[in-house]
This record gives structure tokens, C-alpha cells and sequence, in this order.
């Protein structure tokens, strides 16, 4: 499993061309079981619609909240994905925001989750994913 955070100031793809690629991700959410298949930006503009499909998709799946996510979240995945040889390929969603409950639960159910207390997902800046054919990486 692969935790996804930005970092400030990077530019992920950015240098696109106004007429170059679009730019799709999919995904499968393990909670919930839905998939979503999205082209969230053309050359160096972002779609406003799909942007917003993309943050209902990563909603508190206990709650139903939306938060709105950086974009450049998602030139991180789409360049992730692409380093990989695998741009099209679909990623495994494990979480995505995290309602303050949410997140609270989580960290008090066991004392191994793991989940940290100022948690990035409580912000809508990190998406816990998992690549199919990617071995799993212990991050301590």
C-alpha cells in the first residue's frame, strides 16, 4: 500500500501543452466496490467536472462528506502510474478523505492502525492506494 501526499510547489505534469494528452486515471475503491474511470485533464487544464466527480469518489466512505483535493494529487497518481508503464492501469483505492470522526476512529480502534492523529487525509492531501502488481512497501 502506497500513501499519497504532495508535496508544495511540485509541478507534477504541468509543462503539458495546451493541445498535448488528456489525462485519465481509474480507479476500484475497495469500501466501497464502485470504479471510476476519468479524464480529469486535457493539455494544462484541469476539467472543473471531473474534478468534483473525482472528490465525491474519494468521500468519507463511513459519512458521505466531500472535501475537494488538489489536483496535483492526481498529476502525482497519473505520473506514478505512468513511471510504472502502466498509465491506464487501475489503482486500488483504499482511502481517501477522512471525515475528523473518521479519521478518530480509526486511530482509537487499535493501537496498531497506524492512522495518525493530524492525519493528511483529514485534509483531503493524501489518498492511501494500492498498485495491482506492485509489491506492497513497508514504510516506517
Amino acid at each position: 500500500m502506497f500513501l499519497l501526499a504532495p508535496l508544495l510547489g511540485h509541478g507534477g505534469t504541468g509543462f503539458a501543452s495546451p493541445t498535448a494528452n488528456q489525462y485519465r486515471l481509474r480507479f476500484y475503491h475497495t469500501h466501497t466496490g464502485e470504479r471510476l474511470d476519468v479524464v480529469y485533464r486535457r493539455g494544462d487544464q484541469y476539467i472543473p467536472e471531473a474534478l468534483d466527480e473525482l472528490d465525491h469518489y474519494l468521500r468519507d466512505h463511513r459519512t458521505g462528506d466531500v472535501r475537494h483535493f488538489d489536483p496535483r494529487l492526481f498529476d502525482l497518481l497519473y505520473d506514478l502510474t505512468a513511471s510504472l508503464g502502466d498509465s491506464g492501469g487501475e489503482i486500488d483505492v483504499i482511502c481517501g478523505y477522512r471525515t475528523p470522526w473518521s479519521n478518530e476512529f480509526l486511530r482509537t480502534r487499535n493501537p496498531h492502525t497506524g492512522v495518525a492523529q493530524h492525519s493528511l487525509h483529514v485534509q483531503a492531501e493524501a489518498i492511501d492506494i494500492r498498485l495491482r502488481g506492485v509489491p506492497d512497501v513497508g514504510v516506517a
